[in-house]
């Protein structure tokens, strides 16, 4: 009785100045426990009510109201499945506090990383969804080296994005399409009139930026100064073979003049082609500072140069016999006709292509079946045809 007593009376004689202290005479706060830390055999601090995920389960709809909020527990146990939304927030041990209507956890995000991944240190932010914790792989990571990664613990680059796959889904059951890696929205519903856009995507690219007066250093002609690449996975699924399905690629093309001033780049449309083991990467479609386009090339000559099939815009054909001629992919056929005058028919057409046709027999003329009117080309004379409406016709 003692013990319990004059606890009461400091309890009590404190409480007349609205403020309570324990172990001090001078409280600065409504509560003021002191810490004895002088006395090695005292254990300090305070324990709140220690409970269960269980045990809260089991409180009634009415033991927490409203009128409990702000009160502090500390879980011990965590391993209740219910689905009390009061509790689902509690997903491991530790303190908790009631909002007035669900327990929330005292503890940060933020867990501090050491000796991870490959010896590095840094910090993670988890993820509360759906009343569980995520696992290491859906957690945002913040490296000592400056990279960042959301949903891998193993950024590769300054900022890794990674498909967020749930715990329970195995590769095969996972929908893909709901969980695109990056959404980038400027604005929803009508745009102001006065509304000035600005790009969603900058690349920026320089071989270094100086301080003070050092200025930026320029790339080196023909560097990457952006672009985007497609990879595709192939064997094994660390993608130790991996596929490069396609490449959309800017390049710098730096001045050759004096004033090295006048800069400009180039876009590439590049695709890939795998035969056995040997990969190559094709540019497809190249778009150059003057504006010249090239198909299947990336050094086009003209406002609009297709390279041909046969890896040349320029076919030579031998004619001894009435026959058809592909024109697909091709801008200039040179035709020998070997046996007397010879008729072509020329195929692959498609509308608004043009094409030149040169003869280079001396002795023979080559007749062009499918010409709109009759297209006669002479001795060492060509014609540029274009198509239309399944003939062809002549424009010289």
């Amino acid at each position: 009785m003692k013990k319990l007593f004059i606890p009461f009376i400091l309890l009590s004689y404190n409480a007349a100045f609205s403020q309570v202290g324990v172990n001090t005479n001078e409280p600065k706060a409504t509560l003021d426990v002191a810490g004895q830390a002088s006395e090695s055999s005292i254990s300090d601090g305070i324990i709140p009510p220690q409970l269960t995920k269980e045990n809260l389960v089991s409180k009634s709809q009415t033991a927490y109201t409203a009128n409990q909020t702000g009160a502090l527990i500390y879980v011990t146990n965590v391993e209740e499945n219910s689905t009390d939304a009061r509790v689902e927030r509690i997903i491991y041990p530790g303190y908790y506090y009631f909002n007035g209507t669900q327990w929330i956890p005292f503890q940060t995000p933020w867990i501090p990383l050491t000796n991870f991944n490959g010896n590095r240190s840094g910090v993670y932010l988890y993820s509360l969804g759906n009343g569980k914790e995520r696992g290491l792989r859906e957690k945002i990571n913040f490296l000592d080296n400056g990279r960042i990664g959301f949903g891998t613990n193993t950024p590769s680059t300054r900022l890794h994005l990674s498909n967020m796959r749930e715990s329970s889904e195995s590769p095969s059951t996972a929908v893909i399409a709901e969980k695109a890696i990056l959404t980038i929205e400027s604005f929803a519903g009508d745009p102001l009139t006065n509304l000035k856009s600005a790009p969603i995507i900058k690349m920026i690219q320089a071989r270094g930026i100086g301080t003070g007066s050092g200025g930026v250093i320029k790339p080196d002609n023909n560097d990457s100064m952006g672009g985007l690449e497609y990879v595709a996975a192939f064997g094994n699924h660390n993608g130790s073979r991996a596929l490069t399905a396609a490449k959309i690629d800017v390049k710098y093309r730096s001045d050759i003049g004096s004033s090295n001033q006048n800069n400009s780049a180039d876009y590439y449309f590049t695709t890939s082609e795998w035969a056995g083991d040997d990969h190559t990467l094709t540019t497809r479609l190249s778009i150059l500072h003057d504006g010249k386009v090239g198909i299947n090339t990336s050094a086009p000559t003209t406002n609009l140069y297709v390279q041909g099939s046969t890896g040349t815009s320029i076919n030579n054909e031998t004619v001894s016999s009435p026959s058809t001629l592909s024109v697909r992919g091709k801008s200039s056929v040179f035709v020998s006709v070997n046996s007397g005058s010879q008729s072509i028919t020329l195929t692959d057409g498609v509308v608004g292509q043009r094409v030149v046709i040169v003869n280079t027999s001396a002795t023979n003329t080559l007749t062009i079946l499918n010409g709109a009117n009759s297209i006669i080309i002479n001795t060492n004379e060509g014609k540029e045809l274009i198509y239309y409406q399944e003939k062809w016709y002549s424009l010289s």
